[in-house]
């Protein structure tokens, strides 16, 4: 099994894609099963513990460049990765050519047609003999159609992670590019703007498609979610499996987690003394009553951060709410939150330089953590909030519906593990975030009873490794 995508946790990082490609084929060796990661060796991965196996060549437009293939394992786990070498193509500069890690210029679509060529290259070698190759969002879908058209590997599964982000480009840009190694237009899916969608090649080329939750496997047919390509996705419908995500629970773990003050369900109390250090590090005052609110995200229009602007001065002058927001993205966004943290400087701190030890204090250290999204395939962070005992107030949709239920009595049993809300709406964010408040503020017992909730909830990638691995036998058979 090799797995193919443009980030992975520990190695070169930039959301909860790289997250899923580090966990996933962790969890699955531990099933037995041989997974390995292939991905590119960017500028800022150290190549100094890895070893160069091969330098193979790969021929794109009217030259042949030269690959240098390391080997290693992903840091503090046993799954070997390798990394492709390409000072131009692959190398240089970060990840994504723009904060929002949508594609704004050709480079982009120019570094992963040619990691493609790459991968298949490395395929050909017969370096490491798969039986499926895994491929993750539109930087690979020209991976499953290399595949597909030269008989690389015996399955390919094709997962989408953000079926927003397709990976297009004008079909004359890349043709010339691929010309020499790839033949002509006729050979991709064109959208009827004359653009090449890489996204679309995956999915009409592999022989399983999957995505990250069973509501957006649902969501994806449909007009309102499925972004011009559900016409496409009908067609693949009898191959379409929806599978959430998991977690690191290894790694998100308040009881171990090395950038915090250290708790667990059993003994909560020290949670207080991480929410200290957030109110410290925001220059917020330190009163372990102020509801102390969080968002650790990418700043896109996606991610619902429109619904929070409008309400979130109620919130500070009606409420006492603090808030601090985590992640960059879009610059109008950014500007917004920089305004409103400008207006409150004691209860608004916007942190646009994303860092895993920050992330993890803010899990751990805030009561309420909010993911308002347009829409969203899976989701992790309401998984890692979950795991901190810090309840998420979200919209009902994607992955967000599959595992965050509603807050609710029962006789006298608290069921749930969250707070959700429909219309994508600020007032329906509004008035989630007052019932949570309602609850923090009038019902300690039952807050920490949904705290206990949410801690207790699994969100490994046990079960999820296991439908994943039925998934590969089926396919196989």
């Amino acid at each position: 099994m090799l797995f193919s995508a443009s980030e992975a946790a520990l190695l070169a990082k930039v959301g909860g894609l790289g997250d899923v490609i580090e966990s996933l084929p962790k969890a699955l060796r531990a099933l037995g099963v041989d997974a390995r990661i292939i991905l590119p060796r960017y500028q800022m991965i150290d190549v100094a513990s890895l070893r160069s196996i091969k330098t193979m060549t790969v021929a794109v437009g009217d030259t042949a460049e030269p690959v240098t293939i390391y080997e290693g394992v992903v840091p503090g786990s046993t799954t070997p990765v390798y990394l492709l070498d390409h000072p131009r193509y692959l190398s240089s500069g970060g990840i994504y050519f723009d904060p929002s890690a949508f594609v704004s210029q050709f480079a982009e679509v120019e570094r992963f047609l040619f990691f493609s060529l790459a991968v298949a290259q490395f395929l050909r070698e017969g370096i490491f003999v798969p039986d499926i190759v895994h491929c993750h969002d539109w930087h690979t879908g020209f991976i499953v159609h290399l595949i597909k058209k030269h008989n690389l590997a015996r399955k390919s599964i094709f997962t989408i992670h953000n079926l927003a982000n397709q990976g297009q480009w004008n079909s004359a840009e890349v043709v010339s590019f691929l010309f020499g190694a790839e033949g002509h237009a006729a050979d991709f899916y064109t959208s009827t703007n004359g653009q090449i969608n890489l996204m679309a090649e995956g999915i009409a080329n592999c022989d399983m498609l999957t995505t990250v939750s069973s509501t957006y496997a649902k969501e994806i047919l449909t007009p309102e979610f499925g972004v011009k390509l559900e016409a496409l996705i009908h067609t693949r419908k009898r191959s379409l499996a929806g599978i959430v995500n998991g977690i690191d629970v290894d790694f998100f773990d308040p009881s171990r987690n090395p950038h915090i003050t250290h708790y667990s369900v059993r003994v909560p109390k020290n949670k207080g003394m991480n929410k200290a250090a957030v109110q410290k590090k925001f220059g917020f005052a330190q009163d372990p009553a102020v509801p102390l609110l969080a968002v650790v995200s990418r700043l896109t229009s996606q991610k619902g951060i429109d619904l929070i602007l409008p309400i979130a001065e109620t919130l500070f002058r009606d409420h006492g709410c603090q808030m601090v927001v985590l992640g960059r993205g879009d610059p109008k966004i950014e500007s917004a939150l920089r305004d409103l943290a400008a207006r409150w400087p004691h209860q608004m701190a916007l942190d646009a330089e994303f860092s895993e030890a920050v992330a993890n204090l803010i899990y751990a250290g805030s009561d309420i953590f909010l993911v308002p999204s347009r829409f969203e395939p899976c989701g992790l962070t309401q998984m890692i909030a979950n795991r901190y005992g810090t309840i998420p107030v979200v919209r009902k949709t994607g992955g967000l519906a599959d595992t965050i239920q509603n807050y609710r009595l029962r006789a006298s049993a608290v069921l749930g593990n969250g707070f959700v809300f429909g219309p994508y709406e600020s007032k329906a964010l509004l008035m989630a975030v007052k019932r949570a408040l309602q609850v923090y503020r009038n019902d300690r017992e039952d807050w920490g009873k949904l705290m206990r909730n949410a801690m207790k909830k699994d969100f490994s990638w046990h079960t999820s490794a296991k439908e994943y691995l039925r998934l590969y036998q089926k396919l196989m058979k």
